[in-house]
């Protein structure tokens, strides 16, 4: 039986499993200076094991957000001068309640009080309005400048885990459980749109929009034959992303032109070999090979340079252009801006 928490933890699952914190022998990654024509900024955690402290990073060097263990940066954006990232405090692996804020140059505002459980997952502006999407005790959710719109009811358990705007139109992706299925949905103005055919247990995990086409990554949890695959779903449509996997699941999904990026977990055998990777328009991208748990979370495309954040050889990383860039040891990442100067 599926505990009522299942999907807060699948939620941390996604926005952490791409740089949990590990020991190793292995050696630390090639480091490569920062551009000085652009800057990096990283959300994410520091601090080993459970004691994770939400953190953001600009051109490798981290700002602390809090100074509460138990606490996750799960997104940024910056709009304009500011920089906003959404998050949890005292997560759900803590004896406390955790609950949800947002972050505005280092300042933070809380969306939930702590009585009940509550995280935010991902964050949106426009023009003044702040949107941030994620759970309440259970519930799917989003915010608009603090006011919480309630996304499903007490019959199943919910999460929303990304949100897209697009002028007055409200996009959020999340997952629903309910007759013993775990099923990926979104939401356009609280209305709701199913990805599959609901049986089984499958995850969506990020959302966004161009010229009215809706796309959302998505992964089966679990099938009773066959690779666990992963897809991107478009207007209506489930793309594959195999490439010759064993398993894989996502992370982010990235609309640049005409191009697809998801981030993600791949897997090449059933024996644990993991690989750093992305996909570009449902083709593998390799950025190097693994024996250990790794993947990638967070993209962005500026020009043709491809940054991406993940974990390799015990270290949180990103990679630009498939050239790797160490940030440290007991660190995870979660998202990533590249803002040029």
């Amino acid at each position: 039986m599926i505990k009522k928490h299942f999907l807060s933890i699948c939620f941390l699952a996604l926005c952490s499993f791409a740089a949990c914190t590990k020991s190793g022998s292995s050696p630390a990654p090639i480091i490569s200076k920062t551009n000085a024509d652009t800057d990096v900024y990283l959300s994410g955690f520091t601090g080993a094991d459970t004691n994770n402290v939400a953190t953001y990073w600009k051109n490798g060097v981290a700002t602390k957000l809090t100074s509460a263990a138990y606490s996750l940066a799960n997104a940024i954006i910056k709009n304009g001068p500011d920089i906003y990232i959404a998050g949890s405090t005292s997560a759900y692996y803590s004896s406390t309640k955790s609950k949800a804020v947002y972050w505005k140059n280092g300042v933070v505002t809380a969306l939930t009080d702590g009585t009940t459980n509550g995280f935010a997952a991902d964050i949106a502006v426009s023009g003044p309005d702040v949107y941030l999407a994620g759970e309440i005790d259970k519930k799917a959710v989003y915010w608009k400048n603090g006011i919480p719109t309630i996304l499903t009811d007490n019959t199943a358990v919910a999460a929303a885990t990304g949100i897209f705007v697009s002028g007055t139109d409200v996009y959020v992706c999340g997952n629903v459980y309910k007759n013993n299925s775990l099923v990926p949905v979104y939401w356009k103005n609280g209305i709701l749109t199913q990805l599959n055919n609901g049986t089984g247990y499958s995850a969506a995990s990020a959302i966004v929009v161009q010229n009215n086409s809706v796309f959302v990554a998505y992964y089966n949890l679990l099938v009773l034959s066959g690779p666990l695959a992963s897809y991107y779903w478009r207007d209506g449509v489930s793309n594959a992303l195999y490439g010759g996997l064993y398993a894989s699941s996502t992370n982010k999904i990235l609309v640049n032109g005409s191009d697809a990026y998801v981030t993600g977990v791949a897997k090449t055998s059933p024996n644990n070999q993991y690989i750093e990777a992305y996909w570009k328009n449902g083709a593998l991208q390799t950025l190097s090979s693994y024996s250990s748990v790794g993947g990638t979370g967070g993209i962005a495309v500026i020009g043709t340079d491809v940054y991406v954040t993940g974990y390799a050889n015990g270290h949180a990383v990103y990679w630009k252009n498939g050239t790797v860039v160490n940030i440290g040891v007991n660190a995870g990442l979660t998202g990533i801006v590249v803002i040029p100067n």
